[in-house]
């Protein structure tokens, strides 16, 4: 399976040592952004990440795609540890930057989570940086690199799009809330803190 969006709660319940800020995926700069709170971090909480995954990796086997870069490398160890804890195992597969977003970018490529990848708001707009990780599909010059896949809420997102004015925001800013609260397809993180 693509993006495990429980997986990605989970750790983001579990990544206190790292995150300091889970809120939702736009950033408050972005036209129609909602500051949701939806996965508040206070601390790692093995309780709150032992519901969330309600036991469903709990003897399964994840793989992660991440940069073969010794901090991507730490990380994906933590995340490792962190997904012991809620009985799942984690292979760990290490690229090249150009080689792991073709990979993530390839249909039917066997991975299921991946490390942190950087996805920054370089324009004001809301489709702008929703759009590109979601709504285009995978190919050579595509940034899809979720795996996220529910096509009602993909058809949602661009009529959404094609609204105007205050509207086209509000109805983007709804969607991305609802994206991250019912299918948590990435977990967005603002890491201040290193790993040590």
């Amino acid at each position: 399976s693509r993006a495990i969006g429980l997986a990605a709660a989970t750790l983001a319940a579990t990544l206190g040592a790292v995150v300091v800020s889970v809120v939702t995926l736009l950033p408050l700069t972005v036209a129609g952004s909602v500051n949701a709170r939806l996965f508040p971090i206070a601390g790692a909480n093995l309780q709150v990440a032992r519901r969330l995954a309600g036991g469903r990796l709990q003897g399964r086997t994840l793989v992660l795609y991440t940069r073969a870069h010794p901090l991507a490398l730490r990380e994906a160890a933590v995340i490792a540890y962190n997904l012991r804890q809620l009985g799942a195992e984690l292979e760990i597969k290490a690229f090249a930057t150009p080689v792991l977003y073709e990979k993530l970018n390839t249909p039917c490529e066997p991975w299921d989570l991946t490390g942190t990848l950087i996805w920054l708001d370089d324009n004001p707009d809301p489709y702008n940086f929703l759009g590109p990780l979601f709504a285009s599909p995978p190919g050579a010059d595509s940034a899809y690199v979720t795996g996220f896949a529910d096509r009602n809420w993909l058809r949602r997102l661009r009529a959404a799009d094609r609204l105007r004015g205050r509207a086209r925001t509000e109805a983007l800013g709804r969607l991305e809330v609802e994206l991250m609260r019912d299918h948590v397809p990435v977990a967005p993180v603002l890491a201040t803190k290193g790993l040590r």
